[in-house]
């Protein structure tokens, strides 16, 4: 198959192919004396020894890759690695450009295989015909996670079984085609809320005066550390329960509590409450390996120090260390983060206001840097849903407002979506307008977390939750097979993946 074609477009680093992120343009991934393929044998097969001799040769005064494979059994594989992801939201094919003078049609065998998945992967064979082409990959068998779209490909591969053994062919190139994204629909995310942040840095400083609660932070690079004052009208904090009762009753006294989610994916937390007289609780959100899915433990108090007393005008002072190995805080330097001072009649003060203070997606956060960020704020003014035609996963559009920013201040988004899971994006220019690709196209609650890092190396974190209205197709009526496709085996000669395709055929005696 023979394709037009239009101009180049690709990136040459220190002999490294990246694709550079236009719409519509052809992508090389491989060009010959500028990029490198390995070539072996198919070790794994036994008494593989199909392999390929390469050279650079001029054909018509340009640079091609002359292949010539010798062997008797196995495979010879021309392996390139993609050092980096490919974007998800594009449309785009790959393709061989293989020039071949012979006069019949051999067979080779083309597949992909993923960053992701280790079970991901393309297959696909490609018929030769006599003179130069362009030959499309990845229209065969698709398994498990393996993309159309070549998101996450890791390795393309060309393999020569022995019935090519003496054969020569000509690679000139290994490109994408990039197609152009048609906007089907652009949907606005309403913004629930914003989410309050506050800078931590290494000296004690405040971090919430409320009416009658106060909290100052610092951190190390083993914990966060608290210092709270506490006042309730002049009179001491009731704490009837002591350590070693019966905590059903600890909710009866006048406690602080405090929420953490270092994992951000509006799930995963920690709730740890005290009062005045050392009685305390904890449950714990987190990921159970026997159970393999997040669970709520109600034995669970987090590794911490403690020390508290009481004033004489009867503020109660606490000065809490937590590890951030307790926290579960990842490589992202913010946390999410709540803490409420609980007084009798009904009242509180709350660092981050809401109507309910366990859900992770009402807390607020703590982000840590080295030196103070500075004067620079922005501010999440709207959102909304990109989506393409012919794409699952969809773009996010969001709207800023950047109040004194440095020049050269750089900007990463994070993207928790309704599933829990996260999605971040690469560090791009500061401007009032970004868009982020690749994003799952959920119905329901999303937190969008705008990280803002300034020439010097400090942050600034602001985030909104938002909900994205996507209209959940009604599937009443419609016949399940089986809710999660598995592998059956229907007789002693037939095996098939459900998960592969739609169609199932079965030999007459299947039933046997």
């Amino acid at each position: 198959m023979q394709i037009s074609k239009p101009k180049l477009t690709a990136l040459l680093l220190g002999g490294i192919i990246m694709p550079a992120l236009l719409t519509g343009a052809e992508v090389d991934l491989f060009f010959p004396g500028k990029t490198q393929l390995s070539f072996y044998t198919t070790k794994w097969i036994a008494g593989s020894d199909m392999n390929a001799d390469s050279e650079v040769v001029q054909r018509n005064g340009e640079d091609y890759l002359k292949l010539t494979y010798h062997g008797s059994k196995g495979a010879a594989r021309a392996n390139l690695k993609i050092e980096r992801p490919l974007p998800e939201n594009i449309k785009r094919r790959l393709f061989y450009r293989i020039a071949y003078d012979g006069s019949d049609q051999p067979r080779f065998s083309t597949s992909v295989i993923f960053h992701h998945d280790p079970q991901a992967i393309l297959v696909d064979t490609i018929l030769l015909e006599q003179g130069e082409h362009d030959y499309p990959i990845g229209l065969g068998y698709r398994r498990a996670g393996a993309s159309r779209n070549l998101h996450q490909a890791r390795n393309v591969i060309l393999d020569a079984g022995p019935e090519n053994s003496g054969r020569s062919i000509y690679l000139k190139r290994i490109f994408l085609q990039e197609e152009e994204l048609q906007l089907q629909q652009s949907r606005e995310m309403p913004i629930l809320r914003h989410r309050r942040s506050a800078e931590v840095l290494p000296e004690f400083r405040p971090l919430f005066a409320g009416k009658s609660l106060q909290v100052q932070a610092k951190y190390d690079e083993q914990a966060l550390y608290l210092h709270t004052s506490a006042s309730f009208g002049g009179r001491p904090p009731i704490a009837l329960i002591k350590p070693g009762d019966n905590n059903d009753r600890l909710w009866h006294d006048e406690l602080l509590e405090l929420f953490f989610s270092g994992e951000l994916d509006n799930q995963s937390c920690f709730q740890y409450v005290f009062n005045a007289a050392g009685a305390e609780w904890g449950f714990s959100n987190h990921y159970d390996v026997t159970a393999a899915a997040v669970t709520r433990h109600t034995d669970f108090t987090p590794e911490h120090t403690r020390s508290m007393r009481l004033e004489d005008n009867n503020v109660w002072q606490t000065e809490l260390t937590l590890p951030f190995t307790t926290l579960r805080k990842t490589e992202r330097e913010f946390v999410n983060f709540q803490i409420v001072q609980n007084i009798s009649g009904a009242k509180a003060d709350v660092w981050n206001p809401s109507d309910r203070y366990p859900p992770p997606s009402n807390y607020g956060l703590l982000y840590f840097n080295a030196r103070p960020f500075g004067d620079g704020t922005s501010e999440i003014l709207s959102a909304r849903c990109l989506e393409y035609a012919g794409m699952e996963k969809a773009g996010i559009a969001i709207a800023l407002k950047n109040s004194d920013q440095a020049p050269g201040c750089q900007a990463r988004v994070h993207l928790v979506a309704p599933d829990h899971s996260i999605l971040t994006s690469e560090l791009m220019p500061l401007e009032e307008n970004l868009t982020i690709n690749g994003c799952k196209n959920l119905p329901g609650l999303y937190s969008i977390y705008l990280e803002v890092l300034n020439p010097a190396g400090s942050r600034f974190v602001t985030g909104v939750n938002c909900r994205n209205d996507k209209e959940i197709p009604d599937r009443s009526g419609e016949i399940v097979l089986w809710p999660v496709p598995k592998k059956q085996q229907l007789s002693a000669e037939v095996r098939y993946d459900l998960a592969a395709a739609p169609v199932i055929r079965l030999p007459e005696n299947a039933s046997e």
